[in-house]
């Protein structure tokens, strides 16, 4: 007999791209949990099932359970709770470290138009026209 330490919560939420998520209702997520802004936290202890769904680019679909290690409860001015991944599906596991993978330097770095260098210097002008 499967005997649960209390009744599961489920928190399942759809959002646009990353930023959508991280700006609205996930902050400092990391692979091991997130602070998930709430204004009626879950106490601490509770067990949660979560689904996040990320729609850019490819469907990004973070599902697994976790377990609520914080709660700050208003009137406080970001009230929410912090969640502790217990467990991730294996694909939820690998598109999480994707999304928070570093963006590499080179993909930053954006093309000057034709005929300027990036610092505003015509490098082929010759600059000594007397």
């Amino acid at each position: 007999m499967d005997r649960r330490s209390g009744d599961r919560q489920t928190i399942n939420q759809e959002f646009a791209n990353l930023e959508q998520f991280r700006s609205e209702f996930a902050s400092d997520i990391s692979t091991t949990g997130c602070f998930i802004r709430s204004p009626r936290p879950l106490p601490v202890g509770t067990k949660v099932a979560l689904k996040f769904t990320v729609i850019e680019g490819d469907l990004a679909i973070i599902e697994g359970t976790g377990e609520v290690v914080r709660s700050v409860r208003p009137p406080h001015a970001n009230p929410g709770m912090g969640v502790r991944f217990v467990e991730l599906t294996p694909t939820s596991a690998g598109a999480l470290e994707q999304m928070l993978a570093p963006i590499p330097a080179d993909a930053l770095l954006v093309d000057a138009p034709d005929g300027d260098d990036a610092d505003g210097d015509d490098d082929d002008a010759d600059d000594d026209d007397d």
